[in-house]
Formats: structure tokens, sequence, C-alpha cells
């Protein structure tokens, strides 16, 4: 059955995989046949000291989305809402708004920020769940959000008012987990488990037959995160076997330094010549 479906994501200032993500899930339903509308917003809308003073303040309920989400709704007919990203400017007000106008709500957990302030379960480079097992004002103590106070104190706001309200258990019809680690950790943290699904990132489009390659490659954002640091240390002991590092990010310049002389760095690449590679 084809269907309507409205894509939003709140786009980061820097570009990532996330994004790639949104725009390859367009395509590959608009290619199932469905009618698929897309809409964002940017972390580009904030600037200034009194427009994140506004957001902070925003950032766990954002009464203004339920009108603007009810709007697209009906501008678009859509039968599903699919949220990506939706902080900080889209809010949980989307979800709520989109359930209580009797649309199906689909969110994609592409982060565990909906548990944990950091994001990425990580905190001065090792695994931290002390949000996941215990209090969310960990985050807040340990300034998990960019080392920042009062943007943490906005997630973790924001993460609490979504599971004391309900929007995980009763707004949200279909949470997607990227892989099976990443449901199990959301159920830990306290997210429906009947509810939760997961389906993998995945590469839109035919892929050409490899041929006549050599040496490694990583693809993705060079973030700490990412462990490409501890790749570089590797590579050192393979001086025979080269290595492409596809991608950008806020390691970029400290890995070009530190990387050997068989690992080249090609900067972050359009999708077409990111397949290729």
């Amino acid at each position: 059955m084809n269907m309507k479906i409205l894509l939003i994501h709140n786009k980061y200032q820097r570009r990532g995989g996330e994004d790639a993500v949104v725009e390859q899930e367009f395509d590959l339903l608009k290619s199932a046949g469905h009618e698929v509308y897309f809409h964002s917003v940017s972390n580009h809308e904030i600037s200034g000291f009194k427009e994140k003073a506004s957001v902070f303040l925003r950032t766990p309920y954002d009464a203004s989305r339920r009108p603007w989400i009810a709007n697209l709704l009906q501008q678009t007919g859509a039968q599903v809402l699919h949220v990506h990203n939706f902080f900080p400017l889209l809010t949980p007000a989307v979800h709520e708004e989109a359930a209580a106008c009797g649309v199906a709500v689909v969110q994609t957990l592409h982060n565990y920020r909906t548990l944990c302030a950091g994001a990425l379960l990580l905190r001065d480079g090792k695994s931290c769940e002390k949000c996941v097992s215990g209090s969310r004002y960990w985050g807040v103590m340990h300034r998990c959000y960019r080392d920042s106070l009062f943007g943490s104190l906005a997630l973790m706001r924001m993460q609490n008012r979504a599971f004391a309200k309900g929007t995980w258990s009763r707004h949200v019809h279909r949470l997607i987990a990227l892989t099976e680690f990443g449901r199990a950790k959301f159920i830990e943290g306290g997210m429906p488990a009947e509810r939760l699904v997961v389906k993998p990132n995945f590469t839109s489009g035919r892929q050409a037959p490899l041929k006549g390659r050599s040496g490694a490659l990583f693809l993705g954002r060079l973030s700490p995160e990412k462990g490409v640091s501890t790749l570089l240390e590797a590579w050192r002991r393979i001086p025979d076997f080269p290595l492409t590092i596809v991608g950008a990010g806020p390691e970029e310049d400290m890995l070009r330094r530190m990387a050997p002389s068989n690992v080249r760095f090609t900067g972050q690449l359009p999708a077409d010549e990111a397949r290729a590679a």
C-alpha cells in the first residue's frame, strides 16, 4: 500500500551521517512508490545570546511546534510522520501533536541523546552509561553536552519531560534503533521494548563490482568517537599497506599531522564519489 509520508529533521551545523541517512531514506521511500515530503530546520538559525537563551528555554518542549507540525501534516495529507533528529529546535512537541492528529509517528534513534546528554555513551574517551542505569542528572554534573552546564541541563530537562509525559510509550508508535546493541540499551534506559525495532543504516543504489582494489578504506566523520587515531596507530605497523580516509570533522587536522606516509586523506566527498570509493 502506498502512503503519504512526511520526514522532518533538525540539521546540524556541520553536515554528518544523519543528514545523509535522511536523504537516502527519502529516496528509498520514493522509489517504492510512496508520496514523500521532507521538511527541515537548521541549527544555523541559532545565533546570538538572545536566541541561544530562547532555545535553552524551549528545548524541553516548544509549544509553538504543535501548530507548526499540524499545518505541515494538513498541507501534505501525511499518514506517517517520520522524525529524525529533533534536538534542539523541534522538541517532542512534534511527536505529541502528530499523534493527537491521528498520524502514525516513527522516530529513528540515530544516537543515544534521548538517554545520554553526550549522545554517544562516552565520556573522556571511555564508555559511560551512568544515565542509562542511573539518574540523568549525571549528564549535568559532568557537563556532557559540549562541556556546557546550561546545554546539559536543557537536554536533561527534555529527556525527563519526554519520559514523564509518555512521548516514547504513547505518542511514538515505532522507535527505530540501528543495531540490536542499541535496542538493548534503549530498553535498559526505559524505552518501551514493544515499540522498538531494528533497521540498520544502508546505502542506496546498486554497487559496481570491486575491481583492481588495493589497501583499505575508512569512510566517516573524523570525530573522537570514531576511533580513527587508534586506526592510524595500527597503520604504522603495516607500512606497505595503504589506507584511504574519506571524511571531515573536528579531528581532521590532528589526524593528518599524526598519520604515517601510507595514509591518504581525501576530505569529504560528494555522495556518488564516496559510494565509488
